[in-house]
């Protein structure tokens, strides 16, 4: 007996795919090994909403042919294919081949993806600078259902101000209509007038202060100064000399502070290596390899993912990422994260101060106590004086409860935004301080990385462990106070605040 219409539709099997870019179909005899109809076969594809047309109704007739000459497909028909959206490509600028050697030279030392070119690029007026290729519209695709697919966003084009031009209308060429600093701001490109010290800051020079951006082909030898109220980029090393920038600070060589000198930047500072050198940024630091017996300062994070930290002093607000903590040959090295030192001692005072006043308040409490248990015998001046201690009382509240709250203050605006951890890639040596507030611990034993270093809160009580990133596993680690002026000691010769910036 014949199946039935509803049968013969089940026999036929419509599959899409889950992107809905394709629809294939299937034949279970179901026992009756007559082939489908043409219309059963279009039928079927319309309930399952397929999309018709010449191009599907060929390719049912071709399913058809082969089940009718006993070539049977093994795996699933395509009868229908969507059309995939294309997503557009934004306009990028190319850098030209004449200048482009300048940022291979600064990146050769420097497999890391901390530099920008547009911090160490500068060209001429009126000269190429490179291209931007034309971008690639977006287009949109469509399913086999027949609904459209569009592309996820639009490309977005270059927008370019009045340092640069393009060659023509329509040209990719882009001109720099004046000397300075390429610099690439999201999808802004521009010319940043800026100051080229073609060798070293010597003699020569003399000191550089400068409004714009300062870009030093050589190295800063000592006791010289260079002061820009933009960013700083140095080719060579800075010796024992000052450098301040109100952006960025780029060394491509490193840092050689033979423990003088100062290099302060109100952004980042990033260089190769730096040894017995003073840094202070308001923005992440980040070194390549090795960071040696420096006093470091930074209200974000301190980044070392391939290198090392042998022995000074590092306070990071946000935390550390390094590769290497300390030395084999345990050599005392200090990190800090999370308050600032200065803002520990600070609250501390806050704290004397709330301490030696709720204890004269607490002495004028008795006093009135005292005086007031037997009130009716008290002459007019006792009487006076019981008066004036409940105006003192009051008033030596309301300063607690505004020192409570200054302090309190004190310690959330200087908070770090997330939970400050050290993170450490390979290992910490013994001989490493870590400390986060008023805790510290000191390793006694070499931990192996990947570990994450922590203060935290268990059985009430504020404890140092070592997590392992990849097991999971909780080290406990011994943990003791410590008073910020101890942690100061370290850190207190070069202070951010004492930095003065060129306007």
């Amino acid at each position: 007996m014949a199946n039935s219409e509803a049968d013969r539709s089940r026999d036929i099997g419509v599959i899409i795919a889950p992107d809905k870019l394709s629809a294939a179909i299937r034949f279970c005899d179901g026992g009756d090994p007559t082939p489908p109809t043409r219309e059963e076969i279009l039928e079927a594809l319309e309930e399952h909403r397929v999309a018709a047309g010449p191009e599907v109704e060929e390719r049912v007739d071709e399913f058809l042919r082969l089940l009718k000459s006993d070539d049977v497909p093994e795996e699933d028909f395509m009868v229908a294919e969507g059309r995939a959206v294309v997503e557009g490509e934004d306009e990028e600028f190319i850098l030209d081949e004449v200048y482009a050697h300048q940022e291979q030279n600064w990146l050769l030392d420097a497999p890391i993806n901390y530099y920008k070119f547009s911090s160490i690029v500068t060209v001429e007026a009126e000269t190429v600078i490179g291209r931007i290729p034309p971008l690639v519209p977006s287009e949109s695709g469509i399913d086999v259902l027949g609904n459209e697919i569009r592309p996820q966003r639009e490309p977005q084009s270059m927008e370019l101000d009045a340092t640069v031009r393009r060659s023509s209308e329509e040209g990719s060429q882009i001109i720099a209509i004046v000397s300075g600093r390429v610099v690439i701001d999201k999808k802004q490109l521009s010319i940043r007038e800026a100051l080229l010290i073609q060798g070293d800051v010597n003699f020569e020079t003399c000191n550089i202060e400068s409004r714009v951006d300062v870009d030093v082909k050589g190295s800063v030898l000592d006791r010289f100064e260079v002061n820009s109220g933009g960013t700083i980029s140095i080719s060579g090393v800075i010796e024992a000399a000052k450098v301040t920038a109100k952006s960025d600070i780029f060394i491509c060589g490193g840092i050689m502070g033979r423990d003088s000198g100062l290099v302060f930047a109100c952004g980042e500072i990033v260089a190769r290596f730096a040894h017995e050198a003073d840094l202070v940024a308001e923005g992440s630091i980040k070194i390549h390899s090795e960071l040696m017996a420096c006093r470091v300062q930074t209200e974000d994070s301190l980044i070392i993912e391939h290198g090392s930290v042998i022995g000074g002093y590092v306070y990071a607000r946000e935390g550390v990422t390094i590769g290497t903590l300390g030395s084999d040959a345990y050599v005392p090295t200090n990190v800090i994260v999370g308050f600032h030192p200065r803002v520990l001692r600070e609250a501390t005072k806050f704290s004397a101060t709330l301490k030696r006043e709720q204890k004269e308040l607490g002495r004028q409490r008795r006093v009135m106590e005292a005086l007031s248990a037997d009130e009716k015998r008290l002459n007019e001046e006792q009487l006076r004086e019981c008066a004036d201690l409940h105006i003192k009382s009051a008033e030596l509240e309301f300063k607690i409860a505004d020192a409570e709250e200054e302090r309190t203050q004190l310690l959330a605006d200087a908070r770090a935004q997330n939970s400050p951890t050290v993170r450490v890639l390979s290992v910490v040596y013994p001989g490493t301080t870590i400390s986060i507030g008023w805790h510290s611990t000191t390793i006694k034993r070499e931990l192996k990385g990947s570990i994450s270093i922590e203060l935290r809160e268990i059985d009430e009580v504020a404890t140092f462990v070592a997590v392992n990133q990849v097991t999971g596993m909780i080290d406990h680690l011994e943990t003791e106070e410590v008073s910020a002026d101890d942690l100061l000691m370290g850190l207190q010769r070069n202070d951010a605040t004492n930095v003065e910036l060129p306007a």
